[in-house]
């Protein structure tokens, strides 16, 4: 079931870097100023070469696909900074870390987790309201583990490797606007095999396992632009081409499912504050199986 909760906590957690990452690169709020102090008074340029964007959410998961049930939540952040190498090219790095735990109630167990990990890539403006991304990183992961009501007791490390791409316009009107986004984002991880234990003593060698998702994503946000204040209602459809796991290793025969489609459905604000923007952002999960968790989170970014 570890499968399903990491691709669940992956997605928010890729969500909230790459927004926070396009938030650090874009530099909305930043106003033309004079170059330097000798520059002649109409050389104006874009003030903001880089940027700084901070982000952090939780995440709630839930579900019992043929009957394999299991709860879990996230807390999980990102800090992205941005430098503008051209008028139409920013690179991004990103620092990303997320602490989790839950119960595992078809084994009477519990998962704990906890990760850190690094992302960086580029932003292409490609028209006034139409970018394109690509991001690509690793994060690893430790994770303890127990089943039978902590009879029995694991810990291992994992690996996952992360790339995202993402095209992102936005359409504009006097009083609304409409951002629209599609992509394709890859994520696998390698969990280490290891030993359990019961009372102290090794109980069970358990296989390395791990997942491959290739996952397809399109994005849909209408919104009006207020004073100072910009509320929105935002709706998100993913479509897993392929995915690859390894629930054999661990549940033998019977497996639970592979989920090929989910969604999100969100309300947010961005707010004028302290000369940046602040985002605060909710939503609910569902998919194949009917509702799948909750999630929220801030943002908060500024171009200098």
């Amino acid at each position: 079931m570890q499968s399903r909760i990491d691709q669940a906590v992956a997605t928010s957690l890729i969500d909230t870097t790459a927004i926070t990452a396009r938030d650090a690169a874009l530099f909305d709020l930043c106003q033309n100023y004079l170059g330097h102090a000798n520059a002649d008074a109409k050389a104006l340029r874009d003030p903001c070469e880089w940027g700084i964007s901070l982000g952090g959410g939780v995440r709630y998961v839930e579900g019992s696909p043929n009957g394999f049930g299991f709860d879990f939540t996230s807390v999980f952040g990102s800090l992205a900074i941005a430098h503008k190498i051209s008028p139409n090219v920013t690179v991004v790095a990103s620092l990303i870390a997320e602490h989790g735990n839950g119960d595992l109630d078809y084994n009477k167990g519990t998962l704990d987790n906890r990760g850190v990990g690094g992302l960086a890539g580029v932003i292409v403006k490609l028209h006034d309201t139409l970018d394109f991304s690509v991001l690509g990183g690793a994060e690893w992961l430790n994770y303890r583990t127990t089943r039978s009501g902590g009879t029995y007791r694991g810990e291992y490390d994992a690996m996952r490797y992360i790339v995202d791409a993402q095209l992102q316009g936005t359409l504009n009107s006097a009083n609304y606007f409409i951002a629209y986004g599609t992509g394709l984002r890859y994520i696998r991880q390698d969990n280490d095999a290891y030993q359990e234990y019961s009372g102290g003593s090794p109980f069970a060698a358990v296989p390395g396992s791990g997942f491959t998702v290739l996952t397809g994503l399109a994005d849909l946000k209408l919104g009006t632009k207020l004073p100072g204040l910009t509320p929105y209602v935002q709706a998100t459809g993913y479509v897993n081409f392929l995915e690859n796991t390894d629930f054999a290793a661990s549940f033998g025969a019977v497996t639970p499912e592979d989920q090929q489609i989910s969604g999100r459905l969100g309300i947010g604000a961005d707010i004028e504050f302290l000369s940046g923007k602040l985002s605060l952002v909710a939503g609910v999960f569902g998919g194949e199986d009917g509702f799948q968790g909750a999630d929220g989170g801030f943002k908060f970014s500024k171009g200098f």
